[in-house]
């Protein structure tokens, strides 16, 4: 398995935690992509979630798109960036402003992604020049 893809499946904190069976449990498989899109959990759901992509060293590319992140979860999600290599963050429909893009960007390994996908967000001018730059 290389890709799991998640879209629509009502995942809250509680089935985030089933699907991973504890925590701390590492990934068995060489999994290069992991997309969760419109599954609202939420900053809960994103804090059981983190330890296990963070456990995957092949992953390249995360979308959580309409998780319903928002300031919380981007800086959770910050901290965990430092512990992930990616190529490509997806993070559309997550109430992110313009602070919450300067403290993504601020993380090293965000300077190396190829892809930034950012609609449906509440970007103003100073999250995109913190963009820019």
């Amino acid at each position: 398995l290389k890709q799991l893809r998640l879209a629509n499946c009502s995942m809250s904190n509680a089935s985030i935690v089933c699907l991973l069976s504890g925590e701390g449990r590492q990934c068995s498989y060489p999994l290069e992509v992991f997309v969760s899109q419109l599954n609202r959990f939420g900053t809960r759901g994103l804090e059981s979630l983190l330890p296990f992509l963070q456990g995957i060293p092949t992953l390249r590319n995360l979308g959580l798109n309409g998780a319903n992140l928002g300031r919380e979860g981007v800086e959770l999600l910050s901290n965990a960036l430092n512990h992930m290599h990616l190529d490509t963050l997806q993070l559309r429909e997550n109430d992110i402003g313009d602070e919450d893009i300067e403290t993504l960007l601020a993380v090293d390994n965000c300077r190396h992604l190829k892809t930034l996908t950012l609609h449906g967000n509440r970007i103003g001018r100073r999250g995109f020049d913190a963009i820019s730059l």
